[in-house]
């Protein structure tokens, strides 16, 4: 299922147009894993089309809501320059056609003093996590 997630043969970070494209897949396919995750705590039947989730997920369903938020926040995003964290930043194993999206915890984590932003990495076929890089924390 992960494995035909379209990466255009040209992408450009720094193209606004492109990194908004490419985030809507990666937010669809993550809200697909919420799906999943959330069927399989509460024993509902998931179809078959559906890979189901491994027992060890990159994250707490209630992170990858976090995640999915990011994601679809194109202010935040776009408010990042990923062509330069590119460049800063280098991931073991990392594919040119990972996603790169800019993460900020919840507001109530920073009121807790758990919060956490930064780059984080997903494989672009698994969506597991390869990589973050903390920016700010508190």
């Amino acid at each position: 299922m992960m494995n035909d997630l379209p990466y255009p043969a040209s992408y450009d970070p720094s193209d606004a147009a492109a990194r908004i494209e490419r985030l809507q897949v990666l937010a669809a396919a993550l809200d697909e894993k919420i799906l999943e995750s959330k069927a399989a705590q509460h024993g509902w039947v998931v179809s078959l089309i559906l890979e189901i989730l491994p027992p060890a997920e990159p994250f707490p369903s209630d992170c990858l809501e976090d995640v999915v938020a990011c994601v679809r926040n194109t202010g935040l995003q776009l408010d990042q320059d990923e062509a330069a964290a590119r460049k800063r930043y280098r991931v073991p194993d990392g594919e040119v056609e990972d996603f790169w999206v800019f993460f900020q915890s919840s507001p109530s984590s920073w009121k807790t003093l758990g919060g956490r932003a930064g780059w984080l990495i997903l494989c672009s076929r698994t969506l597991k996590q390869r990589a973050f890089f903390v920016t700010a924390m508190n």
